[in-house]
């Protein structure tokens, strides 16, 4: 909590205070799916059934989410479901983060802008969009004691750990996911990062999610190529 009064300004990965109304509409408009493309058209009737039951569980509207692309529907569907077991976005890092800085009146920033990650979700293929709905479904008790052991890792730093429980499988069952979600995020970071590190006075903390910072393609990685030197705090 020291760092946090010390500090001069907070970057995320978004700032959501900072949406236009513009980009509110095309992240709305890259997670719409068009006619003849919906949840019910994409998905085999079998999947569609098996959605259908965990969004009623879930307590989500299947006439809303037939209407959203799968990426959408997996985010939307995973949320509810950890949340059910008791882990909220209310008391997630990020929200913390956000609201003790915003207390203390130090600006809050983002790295990238809202609708990047929207529109690169959009293009992924839909196999894999789909792939990565019914991963939601088919493991959920596996999901929670990998996410519940992933945060042990992280409160312990064990990067190695994280690694293996998190971005490993995500290498090797959905590479494109992989690739659009990590690998290209971090490489539009590190210019920004070092724009802001030659740019910005005072001490400037940057957060973003654990898995950016393990793995081959990690964060850390990529700075420490510019030339910095990253040590755990």
């Amino acid at each position: 909590t020291a760092l946090y009064f010390n500090a001069d300004m907070l970057y995320l990965e978004m700032d959501h205070d900072a949406v236009t109304p513009e980009e509110n509409l095309q992240f709305v408009f890259d997670g719409k799916a068009r006619s003849g493309a919906y949840l019910s058209d994409v998905l085999t009737p079998e999947q569609y059934e098996r959605i259908s039951a965990f969004a009623a569980e879930n307590d989500a509207s299947m006439d809303w989410l037939n209407t959203k692309k799968p990426w959408v529907a997996s985010l939307v569907l995973n949320e509810l479901a950890m949340a059910d077991v008791g882990y909220s976005n209310e008391f997630g890092v990020e929200t913390v983060l956000i609201e003790t800085f915003e207390d203390l009146d130090i600006p809050v920033r983002g790295l990238e802008r809202i609708t990047y990650a929207s529109g690169r979700l959009s293009a992924l293929s839909m196999d894999q969009q789909v792939r990565m709905l019914m991963d939601v479904i088919d493991t959920p008790d596996e999901r929670v004691d990998e996410f519940e052991a992933a945060i042990e890792a992280w409160q312990s730093g064990d990067i190695i750990l994280l690694d293996q429980l998190v971005m490993k499988e995500l290498r090797t069952d959905f590479p494109e996911i992989y690739e659009i979600l990590l690998v290209d995020r971090n490489k539009r970071w590190v210019p920004v990062i070092l724009d802001i590190l030659e740019n910005e006075e005072g001490t400037i903390i940057i957060a973003v999610g654990a898995g950016h910072l393990a793995g081959p393609d990690s964060l850390i990685d990529m700075l420490s190529d510019e030339g910095l030197d990253a040590e755990r705090f």
